[in-house]
């Protein structure tokens, strides 16, 4: 399992949702590449054959083959993991911090969202901008008080398609990633799957 969900400090099993009817989830980053081998040959193949009109149809049959011998297969993209994309070392809250000095560090960091930690290290709650524009309380108020308590995470070893999928579902835009001793070690946004995407060229969802 490579999901859990923590709450105060307390971490429990996600129960993964069925995501098969997804199909919008499933398309994300598809390209070129996932089309039928076959079709996508015949259509590159399409403006040599018009120029041969003439040829019968057992030639261009057999020119086609011949095309598809020497054309190598694309190559599977190897699949990111949480560690390759997040970053780190993580920047944090105190429970115990005031959102003043919240909002403070998020602008000069230029972050909408930081993990807060109790006096033990331990991940006890998720602050996000959202999250302070919501809460009607004074800006000497401690972080605790505004914090998203129950926070979905990821273990490193994740799969970038894997979170994808399941931010999107949830409707959330980061996930704190953690060791095998639940000690946060760093951090993904959507915006870390979105570079992925723009660097590599799409993103493989069909694992």
């Amino acid at each position: 399992m490579s999901f859990l969900v923590n709450y105060l400090g307390q971490f429990s099993p996600y129960k993964l949702p069925d995501l098969s009817a997804n199909d919008h989830v499933r398309a994300v980053g598809k390209s070129a590449h996932v089309r039928h081998l076959k079709d996508h040959e015949e259509d590159d193949f399409e403006p040599y054959l018009q120029s041969k009109n003439r040829a019968s149809d057992s030639a261009k049959a057999k020119l086609i083959s011949s095309y598809q011998k020497t054309k190598a297969p694309p190559a599977k993209n190897k699949t990111s993991l949480a560690r390759d994309i997040m970053s780190s070392p993580v920047v944090f809250l105190r429970a115990n911090d005031s959102l003043a000095q919240a909002i403070k560090e998020m602008g000069k960091k230029n972050f909408r969202h930081l993990p807060v930690l109790n006096e033990s290290n331990v991940l006890c709650g998720m602050l996000s901008e959202k999250d302070i524009l919501a809460f009607k309380g004074q800006s000497d108020e401690p972080v605790a008080k505004a914090m998203t308590k129950e926070v979905l995470t990821a273990f490193e070893r994740a799969s970038v398609p894997d979170m994808a999928r399941i931010m999107l579902y949830e409707r959330i835009n980061a996930l704190p990633i953690i060791n095998e001793s639940h000690e946060v070690v760093g951090m993904v946004t959507n915006s870390d799957i979105l570079n992925l995407v723009v660097q590599t060229g799409r993103l493989e969802l069909q694992i």
